[in-house]
Formats: C-alpha cells, sequence, structure tokens
C-alpha cells in the first residue's frame, strides 16, 4: 500500500508540474479507480498543507509530541524565511497568507507555489476496529504557478491584460499598459 500510495502521489504531482490539469485543483479528495480505500488530495499553499499537516498529526499521535514538533518546525521555518526577507514572523506570516489568497495574482512561469499531494490509504497491518487505521503518504514539491493553474505562457499573458496587468507591473498601478504603450 504504501508504494501504490507513493506512485498515486508521484502520478499526480507530475500532472501538476506538467501543467496538465485545466484548472487549479480543489482541495476535495478524490477516489482512486480501481483501488478501494486510495484517495488523494492536491493542496496548494504553505497555509493548507501546514493545516493538513497538523490535522494528520491530531489524527494519528498518541500523544502530542509529533503535533508539537511539526509545529516547532513550522515556527522554525517561518522565522528562518522572515529574516531572510528582513521581515518580522507575523509580518512574513501575513504576506504569505495575502500572496496565497490573492484573487488578482496572474500565474507565472517565476513564481513557485508549495504543493502536496496527501493520499489517504488503507493501513493493512492492523486491526479494522483500530482508529488509526488508515494511513497518509505526503509528497511536496514546489510548481510553477502556470503549471498550477494549467496555463500556457500566452493565456497567462491574456489573462494579465484582462486584469490590467503586465509582467513588469504586476500589481496593476500606473505604468507600461499591454503592448508597451504607457499610461497617460
Amino acid at each position: 500500500n504504501w508504494r501504490l500510495a507513493r506512485s498515486i502521489a508521484e502520478e499526480q504531482l507530475s500532472k501538476l508540474q506538467a501543467g496538465a490539469n485545466e484548472f487549479k485543483p480543489e482541495p476535495m479528495p478524490v477516489d482512486v479507480e480501481g483501488y478501494p480505500g486510495f484517495r488523494y488530495v492536491v493542496l496548494i499553499g504553505q497555509e493548507a498543507i501546514s493545516n493538513a499537516e497538523a490535522e494528520i498529526d491530531n489524527m494519528m499521535a498518541d500523544d502530542m509530541t509529533t503535533s508539537d514538533r511539526r509545529m516547532w518546525q513550522r515556527e522554525r521555518d517561518d522565522l528562518r524565511m522572515a529574516r531572510q526577507k528582513g521581515l518580522s514572523i507575523d509580518d512574513y506570516r501575513r504576506q504569505t497568507l495575502e500572496r496565497e489568497s490573492d484573487p488578482n495574482a496572474v500565474p507565472s512561469e517565476d513564481d513557485l507555489e508549495e504543493v502536496a499531494v496527501i493520499v489517504y490509504f488503507p493501513n493493512a497491518t492492523l486491526d479494522p476496529d483500530d482508529p488509526r487505521r488508515e494511513q497518509t503518504f505526503i509528497l511536496k514539491a514546489k510548481v510553477s504557478t502556470l503549471a498550477i493553474h494549467g496555463l500556457t505562457p500566452q493565456q497567462a499573458d491574456g489573462l494579465a491584460a484582462q486584469k490590467g496587468l503586465t509582467a513588469n507591473n504586476p500589481s496593476g498601478g500606473a505604468g507600461a499598459a499591454p503592448g508597451g504603450k504607457s499610461d497617460g
């Protein structure tokens, strides 16, 4: 079951990295056809992944040690990233959340997003009445936002133009308009 779970996760991640999905995946579990008890979910963004990991830890842990350790690791990673950007940890987290939830963001090959494929599968070695009879396998990677949305660079440029944004001016403020002409 572990090998099959890994294979499923690798396949789904490969599809996402290749931009083979027509739309950005929804964070909803999908049953794996032909494999009863197997399902997967694709999560995008550090916040969604951290929340899912904490939930899995809480369900699987007999005590809080695993969950506490994961929380400590997240704090450490966030602090390290905040220091690299010259921000406080709260400012870093706020910016990350804003970036992950920005409805005006235009996908780009250069912008990477944390992605996880979580496969839930039956634990064949435990008693069927054991509450931990379901196991999880998590595969994480950074994937371009362009691939996540299943867009070509030309489609992303068209989307940016629709939103009044350009590659040089992703915030939509004054500057070069699509086609190289300046505003004004």
